[in-house]
């Protein structure tokens, strides 16, 4: 007798939580109301992996402009350690670095030797402050989005089967620009977010600077998955 009023339990909650993801349901919440609790809900992760992908005109990492940005992929720690690999461009290759950041402190793998080393002056990545709760996107999200607009339900390719709301905006690109060293902005960027109905988890945010006089645009792509997941994050030379 339990396992069957475990199994229509089950059931009950599967159609109530479908019902919550219908279109309908979706297309009655404010935009503002969603990035809201998105954000409180990103504020309160104690970790998750991330991915972002640069596409478009070359983000330099050194004053010497030698260094382009690429990718980078890791893993973040609340309130400020990530663990990650960050993939760079420079004249002739494309090479992959080993960061580490905890706070003020990073260090870096050698491009050339792949051992650790304090980072050098000047490399201008710490996705620690990208997702720092009170400096970060978190913020940005908060605080410089308007002209917000709720599109569709939507579902991305590499969370199949989740539908997801999918949001557009534009952001002020002042904090962006300081949160990412001067990689992005510091122009008005536009936005796009796909968030999770019940749980309001942030899956993706894209950020498009608009080329001017000419320019290509570029598109960055920050894909969030190991929702409140962590892992050990510790100074890497003895």
């Amino acid at each position: 007798m339990s396992n069957r009023i475990g199994r229509k339990l089950i059931v009950v909650l599967g159609i109530v939580i479908i019902a919550a993801c219908s279109g309908e349901e979706i297309a009655n919440i404010p935009p503002e109301e969603i990035v809201s609790k998105s954000v409180v809900r990103m504020r309160a992760m104690p970790g998750f992996s991330f991915l972002i992908d640069r596409n478009g005109a070359f983000a330099f990492l050194d004053p010497q402009e030698t260094i382009s940005f690429s990718r980078a992929e890791g893993k973040y720690v609340a309130p400020d350690m990530v663990d990650s690999r960050v993939k760079v461009i420079i004249p002739g290759i494309v090479a992959e670095v080993k960061l580490i950041s905890i706070g003020d402190n990073q260090w870096q793998t050698n491009l050339l030797t792949g051992e650790w080393e304090v980072m050098q002056p000047g490399f201008s990545f710490n996705p620690s402050v990208l997702f720092h709760p009170d400096t970060g996107i978190q913020a940005a999200l908060a605080n410089d989005l308007s002209e917000l607009e709720y599109i569709s339900i939507d579902e991305l390719e590499e969370v199949p089967g989740q539908q997801l709301y999918k949001l557009t905006g534009k952001l002020k690109g002042e904090r962006a620009y300081q949160m990412s060293f001067g990689l992005i902005g510091p122009d008005e960027l536009l936005v796009t977010l796909w968030i999770q109905p019940v749980t309001f988890e942030l899956h993706r945010l894209v950020v498009v600077e608009v080329g001017i006089n000419g320019e290509e645009d570029t598109e960055w792509i920050i894909d969030f998955w190991d929702f409140d997941q962590i892992i050990a994050i510790s100074n890497p030379i003895p």
